[in-house]
């Protein structure tokens, strides 16, 4: 299947690299109008021309018409009126860019966007022989906020057949690029119709849009979602610096605790790990950082949650001096920290933390439901809980906020070994069933020896690490004599013999790129390491060097460390050439599609970035719409019956403080101070036994039950999905199978079907 798949690709390529030079006159790809173009109507579907364009270029014939008419005593003809039309209308083709780029042959020249389209054969001196009365015109009108070197050349009037083959020498394409001569290459006409047609709709390939280099270790990228269109990089360093809408940066970071992170070595899983803005931030300008410190001399190692808020006087840093203290967790070592902040469209803080990094977790703190480590934890910030002593509340639907004997109230999800780069699905659902959440969080779960997973994050959920990685038995015989847990499985998974460390993105909700509408978007971070493994599924690849035309590119760094939004929705993909962290090989791309963008009209990052448009108009404000989206019923991830957790309810708390203390002495560091850190590590047994008073034995449990411990039947030579059937189970369940860029490291699931 794969193969297949890969020969396709590759003669689809081989067939249209003569005509994969789509590129608007303002270096953009093509898009699909809104509405019918009532002017240049050949390019209703698929085109450069938004109705404002279509509307602008129609004015702008009127005007050359009306002045022919005033400076000609002779009328022009209608077939020379047409082809003018045709001109003004041939900025709409989706080729335009390589129809009006030429190279001028004069002191000082270079590439340049003419006035005048370059015509096929002959064409040029054919209408400047017929139609010179109304030249002038078109330069005169058209050339106002143009170039005006050949409405100088034609300043005299053609009056012999050497100035009109200097005219038409100068505005000719250059030899090696003679397809892309109008009217040939029209979309509309010819073999490129097919083409356009059949690519309008799919995205085989993407391009990637430098937007910064030289970071040291860039682990997250995201908007403060308060309008002002900026995007916020942390460096794992202790930084995080600030990119303006246009591109540009402050001379000062946005915030430097530098002194105060711990992060250990080069190659260190410490640091500034996760930062999150406040739902309310354009109002209360409140924002949220994860990274681990020392603290007490240096003594004890935990990891923090912190909130700040800007300086009221310049709201490109942060002012320091408004730290408050949120969460603090005791660990045990400097891996495994985990660090994602999210807030939910509840407007709770969710805060995802690793299992510590023991040799396969082998203090079971994941499974711990008395341990802060390997779960998923929601908190309101917004309330101060001051009888508990706490700078936050608890949500009172948490699973165990009614009965802390179960479990820490905190706690919304367990069983997660090392959550790498989590997301929110921005879309508005529509629900068929009252128990799938609106909030639908999407993780990528790092493995331990053999699987790397993605999740669907839910309440109560158990994701089964330490006694499964992703669908497959890792410690089975943790559960002998044990009763049953439910455990939810990955709704992808993928073996490492295509990558190593997974790391988790978005579904893309933007508009620049409507092909990849309602695709999950992620990758590994050393996927571009594995050139010769595939993906089961469809491949997406880095495009040609022809296609990823102008500031575009189709190189990119080895090593994939994050994934991040726009305030539009737009995803940028964090790349490095070097682990350690303090080298300065960090980039940050946006990913296009360099095939298909969103209508201008309606896409505000569908347009230049001078917000011009390409026929000197203004675009028209844009109302941000929010898609309503309707999810089938079966997106859920499988889940199984291993051990049963919370089932029943435990009458106390059954660990007394003496075997608290023997706990301690086998621990490494005991946890101190006033945070809500992890409680000592206790062994599963204990666990179970205070979680079901001793009542723990499955003596009596029927052979159905125990069956589902044993280890499943897998062939190690297949990408699995969840459960052993994939059109029922896994990737399957939301709408398409998995693909990814083969040689560069971004996967794509996509969601929901079509568009």
């Amino acid at each position: 299947m794969n193969i297949l798949l890969i020969l396709c690709l590759t003669l689809l390529i081989i067939n249209t690299a003569r005509i994969n030079g789509q590129q608007c006159m303002d270096l953009m790809p093509p898009f699909v109008p809104s509405t019918p173009l009532l002017f240049c109507e050949e390019y209703s579907k698929y085109g450069c021309c938004s109705s404002t364009d279509d509307q602008q270029l129609r004015r702008l014939f009127n005007d050359i018409r009306l002045q022919n008419r005033q400076n000609n005593a002779r009328r022009t003809s209608s077939t020379c009126l047409q082809n003018v039309k045709s001109f003004l209308c041939a900025r709409c083709s989706p080729f335009s860019a390589e129809i009006f780029q030429r190279t001028i042959i004069q002191p000082g020249s270079g590439h340049m966007l003419g006035l005048f389209p370059s015509l096929c054969g002959g064409l040029c001196k054919q209408f400047v022989r017929m139609c010179s009365n109304i030249l002038l015109d078109y330069f005169a009108i058209v050339g106002t906020n143009g170039n005006r070197m050949e409405e100088a050349l034609f300043s005299q009037p053609l009056t012999n057949s050497t100035a009109t083959d200097n005219f038409c020498n100068i505005v000719k394409i250059p030899s090696h690029k003679r397809q892309y001569c109008y009217p040939t290459v029209d979309s509309t006409h010819g073999e490129s119709s097919k083409f356009t047609e059949d690519r309008t709709n799919i995205t085989d390939c993407v391009c990637l849009q430098p937007l910064r280099k030289s970071l040291r270790s860039p682990i997250v990228i995201t908007n403060a979602n308060d309008d002002s269109g900026r995007l916020f990089i942390v460096e794992q360093i202790g930084t995080v610096k600030v990119i303006l809408p246009d591109g540009s940066s402050p001379n000062n970071d946005f915030l430097n605790i530098k002194s105060t992170v711990y992060v250990g070595n080069k190659l260190s899983q410490s640091g500034l790990l996760g930062l999150t803005f406040h739902p309310n931030f354009k109002e209360n300008h409140k924002l949220y950082i994860f990274y681990t410190l020392k603290k007490d001399n240096d003594s004890d190692l935990v990891s923090r949650v912190e909130e700040f808020r800007v300086n009221d006087t310049d709201i490109n840093s942060v002012d320091t001096s408004t730290s408050r203290v949120i969460l603090e967790i005791s660990k045990y070592s400097s891996n495994h920290a985990g660090g994602q902040l999210l807030f939910g469209k509840d407007g709770y803080l969710y805060i995802f933390t690793g299992d510590d990094g023991g040799d396969g977790d082998d203090m079971e703190i994941a499974q711990d439901l008395f341990m802060l480590s390997g779960k998923v934890l929601r908190i309101n910030v917004d309330v101060t809980d001051f009888i508990a002593g706490k700078e936050y509340s608890i949500p009172s639907d948490n699973p165990f906020a009614a009965d802390e004997s179960l479990g820490l109230p905190e706690i919304y999800a367990w069983g997660l070994r090392y959550p790498s780069k989590c997301s929110i699905d921005r879309a508005v659902l529509s629900l068929t069933i009252l128990a799938l959440s609106d909030n639908r969080i999407f993780c990528g779960d790092v493995g331990a020896d053999t699987f790397e997973e993605v999740n669907i994050i839910r309440k109560k959920a158990n994701y089964g690490w330490n006694i499964k990685e992703g669908t497959m038995d890792f410690c089975p015989e943790c559960l002998r004599g044990l009763p049953e847990v439910k455990i939810t499985y990955p709704i992808f998974e993928y073996r490492h013999t295509i990558g190593v460390s997974v790391v988790g993105g978005h579904i893309y909700r933007g508009c620049a790129s409507p092909n990849l509408y309602g695709q999950y978007i992620f990758g590994d971070l050393k996927n571009g390491d594995n050139l010769k493994q595939t993906w089961k599924g469809e491949r997406l690849q880095m495009c040609t060097a022809s296609q990823c035309v102008g500031t575009l590119t189709n190189k990119i760094e080895p090593y994939i460390l994050s994934f991040g939004e726009s305030e539009e929705g737009e995803i940028y993909v964090l790349t490095t050439s070097s682990l350690s962290l303090t080298s300065s090989y960090g980039h940050a791309y946006k990913i296009v599609d360099p095939l298909r963008r969103g209508n201008p009209d309606e896409c505000k990052s569908a347009r230049p970035v001078s917000g011009i448009s390409l026929t000197g108009g203004v675009y028209p404000t844009v109302t941000p719409r929010q898609r309503e989206i309707t999810v089938p019923t079966h997106v859920t991830s499988q889940t199984t019956v291993t051990p049963r957790i919370a089932t029943r309810r435990r009458q106390q708390r059954p660990t007394s403080e003496t075997r608290r203390r023997n706990r301690q002495q086998n621990t490494r560091r005991r946890n101190r101070g006033p945070e809500r850190g992890n409680q000592r590590p206790r062994s599963r047994l204990s666990f179970i036994q205070r979680l079901f008073g001793r009542r723990g034995n499955n003596r009596n449990q029927s052979p159905a039950h125990t069956g589902n411990n044993q280890r499943r039947t897998n062939n190690p030579a297949s990408n699995r999905t969840s459960g052993n059937q994939q059109t029922r189970n896994g990737i399957r369940t939301i709408g398409g199978g998995a693909v990814v860029v083969s040689n560069q490291g971004a996967t794509v699931v996509r969601v929901n079907g079509k568009r």
